[in-house]
């Protein structure tokens, strides 16, 4: 459904966007993660057509470039900072907006019920808390049941229920069939509600694919720790290596009483099921799987800071 192919965007001689190409399918649910100033701002406004770039980029089968106004149709953008009116109503913003999208008086009056905002309608913008602005921002952004919704860093500004309710939103729209993309440089953000995960540094993609793909990729093994209720003794330690390393285990290591093992994810259950049916005096064992942010800081956190911000 949206399709970047070597997409660049330069201010100047700063490189925003770095020959960044990749597919969102219909009803898919895509994180495209990053630092502050990896450029995710800027590959969505590319999306739209907001900014001028080189390359190419077709939403639903329209190319950007040439049918701007019919893809911004089709997409309801999300942006990072608050772009409401202070001195107006929510029922006013709202009001606005839907005459933009030319959207009737009963889209209003559901929108501020499912958004919890009618008992704020008549308050001035300029009298809302943070999260009450992303609210109602997230209100005027899914005005007019668009197939493709575009979010940019949507969390910054909400507390930890704000955040959870936002979660169930995104997690609705999914399950009715939307396109998203969820740009956030916060992994709580797309824990458990993404189907895939695109890794923004410096303008360039560093990584692609499912959350487990990731980590396979990166080489971030699972360890586990066992301790035994007795000593191993010399003669047996070669077979206890033997048998964990044909469950799977990357290293064995064997020391007194206890045994250090590193393996593969997927090969957990396997050196836990060996384990388990080995004879040994098992007295403890924990389980270490690395973390969604171990492989992310894996994959970014060599590279030097960029110049300037995310724009």
């Amino acid at each position: 459904m949206i399709e970047l192919n070597e997409v660049t965007k330069k201010y100047g001689k700063f490189n925003a966007v770095d020959d960044v190409s990749f597919k969102v399918d219909k009803n898919e649910l895509i994180a495209l993660l990053g630092p502050n100033g990896a450029g995710k701002t800027t590959i969505l406004k590319c999306i739209i057509g907001l900014v001028a770039f080189n390359g190419s980029i077709t939403v639903d089968g329209l190319d950007v470039k040439k049918s701007g106004v019919d893809v911004r149709r089709r997409v309801a953008y999300h942006p990072q900072h608050v772009s409401l009116y202070n001195h107006m109503s929510v029922v006013d913003n709202l009001k606005f907006f839907a005459g933009v999208k030319r959207l009737d008086g009963e889209t209003i009056n559901r929108s501020l019920e499912e958004n919890g905002l009618k008992d704020h309608a008549s308050k001035k913008v300029s009298e809302l808390s943070e999260g009450l602005k992303q609210r109602l921002m997230l209100a005027t952004t899914l005005l007019g049941d668009s197939p493709i919704i575009l979010f940019d860093e949507p969390s910054a500004n909400l507390d930890i229920r704000g955040v959870l309710a936002f979660k169930e939103v995104v997690d609705s729209l999914s399950r009715k069939g939307k396109t998203i993309i969820l740009s956030t440089h916060l992994l709580s953000d797309i824990n458990e509600i993404a189907n895939r995960i695109i890794v923004m540094n410096q303008g360039r993609l560093v990584a692609e694919g499912s959350i487990s793909e990731i980590m396979r990729k990166v080489e971030l093994n699972t360890r586990i720790l066992i301790t035994l209720g007795k000593k191993i003794e010399s003669e047996a330690v070669n077979n206890v290596e033997e048998m964990l390393t044909k469950a799977g285990a990357k290293t064995v290591d064997i020391k007194a009483d206890r045994i250090i093992v590193s393996l593969e994810v997927p090969d957990k259950i396997a050196v836990l099921r060996a384990l388990d049916e080995s004879g040994l005096m098992i007295k403890d064992f924990r389980v270490y799987d690395p973390s969604l942010e171990d492989a992310f800081l894996k994959i970014t956190g060599d590279e030097p800071r960029r110049s300037k911000k995310e724009v």
